[in-house]
């Protein structure tokens, strides 16, 4: 019973990582790309000034990395008191499930959440290099 348990459990903790990793992924690029479109007009006028598409990339890879590393680690905390909240609410005679989280697991957050940047980052870049430069100075605002 306990076997089956196990692989179980471990089956469905990857669907629910990958599900898990998709969703910030998402967060962090839609993040960016609403960051982006709210100051086309800005990035017009810095193309426009000569700068290039790396050199603004580095304001918004700047302002991005600054949010992940604050919701990182307001993730870290929250998830912590989560999972003690949890352990605590199933804490019965019959089941105890104990927390036990590994430093490597909380490096490994942090590493993939900086991975999501890299790859937000990617297309933030791109769509930089694809921002029609005199369309988005006309834009009134």
């Amino acid at each position: 019973v306990q076997e089956t348990f196990g692989q179980t459990q471990g089956t469905m903790l990857s669907i629910l990582l990958i599900f898990a990793g998709l969703i910030a992924l998402g967060s962090v690029l839609n993040a960016a790309l609403v960051s982006l479109s709210e100051r086309e007009r800005e990035v017009g006028t810095f193309r426009v000034l000569g700068y290039w598409p790396k050199e603004i990339g580095r304001i918004f890879r700047g302002e991005q990395f600054l949010l992940i590393g604050v919701g990182t680690i307001l993730g870290l905390v929250a998830g912590y008191g989560l999972s003690h909240g949890l352990a605590i609410a199933y804490d019965t005679e019959l089941y105890r499930f104990p927390v036990q989280i590994k430093p490597i697991r909380l490096a490994e957050t942090v590493l993939l959440m900086t991975l999501f940047g890299m790859i937000a980052q990617w297309f933030i870049l791109g769509a930089i290099r694809r921002l029609d430069w005199m369309e988005a100075q006309k834009i009134r605002e």
